[in-house]
Protein backbone atom coordinates (compact mmCIF):
# COMPACT_ATOMS: atom_id res chain seq x y z
CA UNK A 1 0.00 0.00 0.00
CA UNK A 2 2.79 2.43 0.89
CA UNK A 3 4.63 1.66 -2.37
CA UNK A 4 1.52 2.53 -4.38
CA UNK A 5 1.29 5.88 -2.59
CA UNK A 6 4.94 6.63 -3.27
CA UNK A 7 4.57 5.69 -6.93
CA UNK A 8 1.50 7.93 -7.20
CA UNK A 9 3.44 10.85 -5.73
CA UNK A 10 6.34 10.18 -8.10
CA UNK A 11 3.95 10.22 -11.06
CA UNK A 12 2.60 13.56 -9.83
CA UNK A 13 6.09 15.08 -9.63
CA UNK A 14 6.82 13.80 -13.15
CA UNK A 15 3.66 15.47 -14.47
CA UNK A 16 4.46 18.72 -12.64
CA UNK A 17 7.93 18.79 -14.16
CA UNK A 18 6.49 18.35 -17.64
CA UNK A 19 3.83 21.03 -17.17
CA UNK A 20 6.27 23.56 -15.70
CA UNK A 21 8.78 22.86 -18.47
CA UNK A 22 6.08 23.36 -21.11
CA UNK A 23 5.08 26.66 -19.55
CA UNK A 24 8.66 27.88 -19.40
CA UNK A 25 9.21 26.86 -23.02
CA UNK A 26 6.15 28.86 -24.06
CA UNK A 27 7.33 31.89 -22.09
CA UNK A 28 10.80 31.61 -23.56
CA UNK A 29 9.34 31.96 -27.07
CA UNK A 30 8.51 35.59 -26.27
CA UNK A 31 10.94 38.42 -26.84
CA UNK A 32 12.91 38.41 -23.60
CA UNK A 33 16.03 40.01 -22.28
CA UNK A 34 19.17 37.90 -22.03
CA UNK A 35 18.87 38.06 -18.24
CA UNK A 36 15.34 36.67 -18.34
CA UNK A 37 16.37 33.92 -20.78
CA UNK A 38 19.17 32.94 -18.39
CA UNK A 39 16.69 32.84 -15.50
CA UNK A 40 14.41 30.55 -17.50
CA UNK A 41 17.33 28.21 -18.26
CA UNK A 42 18.14 28.13 -14.55
CA UNK A 43 14.52 27.34 -13.68
CA UNK A 44 14.49 24.51 -16.22
CA UNK A 45 17.58 23.02 -14.61
CA UNK A 46 16.07 23.43 -11.13
CA UNK A 47 12.82 21.68 -11.99
CA UNK A 48 14.82 18.76 -13.37
CA UNK A 49 16.81 18.57 -10.17
CA UNK A 50 13.68 18.81 -8.00
CA UNK A 51 11.98 16.06 -9.98
CA UNK A 52 15.01 13.81 -9.61
CA UNK A 53 14.87 14.32 -5.85
CA UNK A 54 11.29 13.05 -5.97
CA UNK A 55 12.25 9.91 -7.89
CA UNK A 56 12.17 6.65 -6.04
CA UNK A 57 15.43 4.76 -6.40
Amino acid sequence: MRIASIEKQEDATDRMEIEIARFLEQVSDDHLSDDTKNKIRLMMREIGELESIGDVG
